[in-house]
């Protein structure tokens, strides 16, 4: 039987120490690894038992038979719990198998994040020694491969100093317990370049929360350290740059605020940069006219999106007082939003250009009237041979009146076909060629007689800017006087010599090297030479002192290198007495039959006596000028013969006319006298004139710049020459506006005090007839009070009591207000505390403010100085602002009076007092009309306070009457503020009064 059960036991313990065997095999196999000894020794200890099983199935039947006899009890023991807990052991070390590798490619994973992050990565542990490093941190630092790190401390790879600063971060996060963030550090890298880096440096804790280390992450923001490095100091040269700019450099906002303003806007209005940020252009700019104009020039640009160019601007330099005229170009600052919400403005200052420019018209004007009495036919023509300008003479040689009647026409229209296509020919040739025609003599019909004239033409090319020709310019002189004796040689001679010796004017010709060749009498003369003919073959040095003769060569020179003439040029010389003359010289090259210049041809005008007559000129000018400034009147020089008027620089500061505005005929005086005094001054002065009087003088009316009438009273003195005739007049313009003013205001004020007394009187009697019936009212209603039996007889006399008070009120206030429409309160100023008179009100109105709960609270400046007002005025516009605020703050709520001295720079001081509450506050709708006369914006609240809407009416015509201002800030819910401002330096004289009471 035993056998029968061994058998079975030992083929099952067989199956199972196979199978066990095997699946042990395949996870070995699979894992590649050994389990613990510790678990090792159970699954020993199952074996072995199996093992022994195996053995008795190999023995003898017998021996099997005892040994399992003797073992059975054992094995059915051993075998379940061997074999059990072989299986547990079996499955735990499957388990913790799988876990091992799951978290090994999570390590793996893990450790190529890091090093894949450009970032620097790290944990160090508490002593600062590092235990982990990506690769980026591993190559900042200059090492292989980040397992060279482990171990080491940042003394190992940083200089001491930047070593020392890591580790104190290090200690202070570890001891604190608390994340270091964005910690910005300097670095060196491996070239010695400066490396900038943002740091984290987080506490590394163990399951038990110990702090066992730290993990650091570290970004390089070299990149950006060096953009913003860059974008400071290219900021920095952007300011220079404007700061050094001549012109006018500024930026404003949509609402007109400056936000941006270089030096030269400080140097030009005068206002610090600081002062000039955040202001308008009506808080900076003391014409109103010219701030809304730039206002409305900073609108367009913003509106449009387009730029815009202003060609001339004036403003006045705020250091000299002048007027500088400016270029200015607006354009709109666009934001991605595709909106302008800035304008960039540059000026450029044209002040000189402008000054130029009327200088040089003015030479053209010079140069204009001096070709027009040049006997000689000039005349400009452009490219198509067309007159573009011609003088006089030429006008006169075609017989027309005017050199305008010229102008547009060419040679065809008034020579042959023949001829005209001849000069015009030559012409042509000449403008494409660049080469000048020069002394070219020309045969044409006399206009004025029919027959045949010669000319000698000189023909110049035009140039403009820029190299290119554009036309000709030409001067044509009439010779035919001089062909008529050309038939013989001698003749020609005589007939030259005759004219050049003819002339006043000094006539010579010289070589190329300066030597005389041809001098007329008059040009021998002037160097005290009797005959012409000892000049020959000498030069200017032999008689002219050596400055004036190299002067002269120079000249000569100049036109023989150019193969150019020489026109008008003023010089100095000196007569046969050593006397200084001036002269006007033109000199020509001549040339040959080739064209060759082989000397030149000069051509001298005494000028002394013009010169001293424009010397006199000018210093009859000046002396003119030193009287028209030494005088504020407005002198005048009206010209008959020319019909021109000239003012002084008066007209400008008087009625703000600029002198290159004003029109020079009388007809510009006339058309700005005021329209009903036109024809009576218009008469007068020309009847003046007429009837041959030597004074004029009249009172009138005058248009300002302005648009505004000044009143002046103007006198004039005719001059007359010696038969009579009237050739200038003389005058001067006074204003006398601000006279008249003075005496129309004395008038009014004696009206007004008039007035005032009769008013005075009338609602005297008023008040005292409107207040009698309400006095027997409110006597009756306390008699009924006294009388009532029921709970509605009191309650309609509660009402009628409230009607009656609102009445009585509203008498009052209409009263108060009529006596400061009129004037009536005669304000009485005395310098006076005004915190005594805060004291008093708060005194005055504690009781009130106690029964609703309300904190009243006085705040009081002690540095305050007394203040030249109406005390008891001041006193009733205070009450009615305090009992707004009480009447309008609901119960509970807070009221404060503050007094204050405030102090802005250039303007006198101001006492200020606030009254603040937080009451209801007032609707931004309602806020412009609280000063109203019956406004109420809550009329409900009014009617149980018995509110008329007069109290706040009242107290701004009081503070108007002070000369002073009251400002209001609300929000609804909030509560209210108001702002009284006193002038601390109010004078208490009498006319001050009286002003005071025409204000009102």
């Amino acid at each position: 039987m035993l056998g029968g059960v061994g058998v079975p036991v030992s083929i099952m313990s067989t199956l199972t120490v196979s199978l066990l065997s095997s699946v042990l095999y395949q996870r070995f196999i699979a894992h590649g690894r050994a389990y613990r000894s510790t678990h090792l020794v159970g699954l020993g200890a199952a074996v072995a038992v199996q093992a022994l099983l195996w053995t008795l199935l190999l023995l003898p039947t017998d021996t099997a038979l005892t040994t399992i006899a003797i073992t059975a009890p054992l094995t059915l023991v051993i075998y379940p719990i061997s074999t059990l807990l072989f299986g547990t052991l079996l499955a735990r070390e499957l388990r913790h198998a799988e876990l091992e590798e799951a978290l090994l490619r999570e390590r793996n994973m893990l450790r190529a994040l890091i090093d894949s992050s450009p970032d620097y990565i790290f944990t160090k542990d508490t002593e600062g020694r590092y235990n982990l490093s990506n690769i980026a941190y591993a190559s900042a630092v200059q090492m292989t491969i980040p397992d060279e790190m482990i171990g080491k401390t940042v003394l190992d790879f940083f200089p001491p100093e930047l070593a020392a600063k890591f580790h104190a971060e290090d200690q202070a996060v570890m001891v604190s317990g608390e994340p270091a963030i964005n910690l910005e550090t300097q670095t060196i890298d491996r070239f010695g370049r400066p490396r900038w880096a943002l740091t984290d440096k987080i506490p590394l804790r163990d399951n038990a929360g110990k702090i066992i280390g730290l993990i650091g992450m570290s970004r390089d923001i070299t990149a950006r350290k060096q953009f913003e490095e860059a974008l400071v100091e290219q900021e920095g040269f952007l300011r220079q740059v404007i700061d050094t700019s001549p012109s006018l450099i500024f930026i404003k906002d949509r609402s007109g605020r400056y936000t941006l303003a270089n030096k030269a806007m400080t140097v030009v209005t005068g206002i610090p940069i600081e002062k000039l940020i955040g202001k308008t252009e009506f808080e900076i700019n003391s014409q109103p006219e010219q701030a809304e104009q730039f206002v409305r020039d900073d609108n367009e640009v913003i509106t449009t999106l387009q730029s815009k160019f202003i060609s001339e601007e004036a403003l006045t330099d705020a250091k000299t007082g002048e007027t500088r005229w400016f270029q200015t170009v607006k354009t709109p600052l666009i934001a991605p939003d595709g909106n302008a919400y800035h304008v960039l403005g540059v000026a450029t200052d044209i002040t000189a250009r402008r000054q130029a420019e009327r200088a040089l018209a003015d030479e053209r004007n010079l140069l204009k009237t001096i070709i027009n009495s040049i006997p000689e036919r000039i005349f400009v023509k452009d490219t198509e041979s067309r007159f573009t300008m011609t003088n006089t003479a030429v006008a006169l040689n075609f017989g027309l009146s005017s050199p305008d009647d010229v102008r547009g026409k060419s040679e065809f229209d008034f020579h042959s076909k023949e001829l005209a296509a001849t000069f015009i020919a030559d012409e042509q040739a000449l403008l494409q060629s660049g080469k000048a025609i020069l002394n070219k003599e020309e045969e044409v019909i006399n206009y004025q007689t029919g027959e045949p004239q010669w000319l000698l033409t000189t023909k110049l090319p035009l140039y403009d800017s820029q190299g290119l020709i554009t036309g000709l310019v030409a001067i044509s002189r009439d010779v035919t006087d001089w062909k008529q004796v050309s038939t013989t040689l001698a003749d020609e001679r005589n007939m030259l010599r005759t004219l050049i010796d003819a002339s006043p004017d000094y006539i010579f010709i010289k070589d190329l090297e300066g030597r005389f060749v041809i001098s007329n009498i008059a040009h021998a003369q002037a160097v005290q030479i009797a005959d012409p003919d000892d000049m020959m073959g000498k030069t200017a040095f032999e008689f002219f002192p050596p400055e004036m003769a190299a002067q002269f060569h120079a000249d000569d020179q100049a036109v023989l290198a150019s193969s150019e003439p020489a026109i008008n040029l003023e010089r100095l010389t000196t007569d046969a007495s050593g006397h200084p003359r001036w002269v006007l010289t033109n000199k020509i090259p001549l040339r040959d039959m080739s064209d060759k210049v082989i000397g030149l041809l000069g051509t001298s005008r005494d000028i002394t006596e013009r010169k001293l007559a424009e010397a006199a000129l000018r210093e009859r000018d000046e002396r003119y000028q030193l009287l028209t400034h030494a005088t504020n009147d407005v002198i005048w020089d009206w010209n008959f013969a020319l019909d021109m008027v000239q003012w002084n620089a008066s007209i400008n500061t008087l009625f703000g006319y600029q002198l290159a505005d004003n029109q020079s005929s009388v007809a510009w005086w006339i058309e700005h006298l005021h329209p009903d005094d036109f024809e009576r001054v218009s008469g007068s002065i020309y009847a003046a004139i007429d009837e041959h009087k030597d004074f004029w003088t009249e009172e009138y009316r005058f248009r300002r710049a302005d648009a505004s009438y000044a009143l002046v009273i103007d006198r004039g003195f005719v001059s007359r020459n010696s038969a009579g005739k009237a050739i200038r007049m003389i005058g001067s313009m006074m204003d006398i506006s601000k006279r008249k003013e003075a005496e129309q205001q004395a008038l009014e004020l004696a009206q007004e005090k008039a007035r005032i007394r009769s008013l005075t009187d009338f609602f005297s009697n008023v008040s005292h007839d409107l207040r009698t019936p309400l006095t027997s009212m409110n006597t009756s209603l306390y008699l009924l009070e006294r009388s009532a039996q029921s709970e509605p007889q009191r309650r309609y006399i509660d009402n009628l009591k409230q009607q009656t008070n609102h009445i009585q009120n509203l008498v009052e206030g209409m009263f108060t207000l009529a006596r400061l429409d009129v004037g009536t309160n005669n304000f009485q100023f005395e310098t006076t505390d005004i915190n005594h008179i805060l004291q008093e009100i708060h005194s005055q109105y504690m009781s009130l403010a106690t029964s609703k709960q309300h904190t009243f609270t006085l705040k009081l400046d002690d540095t305050l100085p007394p203040v030249a007002v109406d005390g008891g005025e001041l006193r009733q516009a205070l009450r009615e602002i305090v009992m707004n605020a009480l009447n309008f703050t609901p119960d509970g709520g807070s009221i404060l009076l503050e007094t204050s001295l405030e102090k802005v720079e250039g303007q006198p001081a101001s006492a200020t007092i606030v009254v603040r509450d937080n009451g209801i506050g007032i609707q931004s709708e309602d806020l412009p009309h609280i000063f109203e006369r019956f406004f109420r914006a809550d009329k409900a609240r009014a009617t149980e306070t018995g509110g008329a809407g007069l109290g706040l009416a009242i107290a701004r015509k009081i503070i108007d009457g002070h000369n002073a201002t009251i400002e209001v800030e609300s929000t609804p819910g909030k509560g209210t503020v108001f702002l009284i401002r006193l002038n601390s330096s109010l004078s208490t004289d009498s006319s001050t009064s009286e002003m005071m009471i025409l204000r009102a």
